[in-house]
């Protein structure tokens, strides 16, 4: 259906900007401490639709956008970008690794490959323009929400029988 592919080219987006990513150190300027520590995505919004909290992937399922796109960000500048699913294990982190600045409520991340992405902190929020008409915002949490991905697949299975 139109919403499965919809709901499909949106999760390959979101985890493909996870694959952009190394790992180096440096220090960071980081007023108030607004950017250090773990967010996750609360909002996604597209040419059609806007989701708050969750996704439908299928008629009677709903994942949350957390479970899609998590980011952690150190006080020493670096940082990492989770992938769908937990459990997330410290060499992942290397892998999906960053370096980060802040400036003027402008957070550019630095990849080893030289690829840059760069995220606005506005009202509280991390807003990132995706392209391709997609938009997310990323709200600061105590501790990564987990969620297992085992039951959305099973889930996701139930709901096609």
């Amino acid at each position: 259906t139109n919403m499965k592919q919809r709901t499909a080219l949106l999760v390959l987006l979101l985890c493909s900007v996870g694959l952009l990513f190394g790992c180096e150190h440096e220090l960071v300027d980081d007023p108030a401490g607004r950017i250090s520590g773990y967010w996750e995505c609360a909002k996604i919004q597209t040419d059609e639709n806007v989701y708050e909290n969750t996704l439908p992937v299928s008629d009677n399922v709903e994942v949350p956008l957390y479970a899609f796109y998590s980011m952690a960000f150190a006080d020493d500048g670096t940082g990492y970008i989770v992938p769908s699913g937990w459990p997330y294990h410290a060499d992942d982190r290397q892998k999906d690794g960053f370096r980060w600045t802040y400036e003027n409520n402008i957070l550019t991340l630095n990849g080893s490959d030289n690829n840059t992405l760069s995220l606005e902190y506005t009202n509280g929020q991390l807003f990132m323009d995706m392209g391709d008409d997609v938009k997310m915002w990323l709200n600061k949490v105590d501790k990564f929400t987990e969620y297992d991905s085992d039951k959305w697949l099973n889930e996701m299975e139930d709901a096609d029988k």
